[in-house]
């Protein structure tokens, strides 16, 4: 993490108001991934991996402009590079 220049922090357990989308993503894993299937552990990982390529590679998002993240990120890309 540090040579990426990155800091951790640490948070409350289930404080909304210090990290929203972190909560709000977590939310969304649980509720469209994980409670609408019975699984066990080993599927649920399987699972979880699956709904990683789905939210940041299918999944438009509005605070995106309804793009994916991946959409985003490309054109992110271009935009500095230009």
């Amino acid at each position: 993490m540090k040579a990426l220049g990155l800091k951790q922090e640490f948070i409350t357990v289930n404080t909304l108001e210090q990290n929203g989308r972190l909560e709000s993503f977590h939310k969304t894993l649980k509720r469209e991934y994980i409670w609408t299937r019975d699984l066990s552990f080993q599927e649920a990982a399987e699972v979880i991996q699956e709904a990683f390529i789905d939210y940041n590679q299918r999944r438009i998002h509005s605070a995106l402009k309804y793009m994916t993240p991946h959409e985003y990120l490309e054109k992110l890309k271009v935009t500095q590079i230009a």
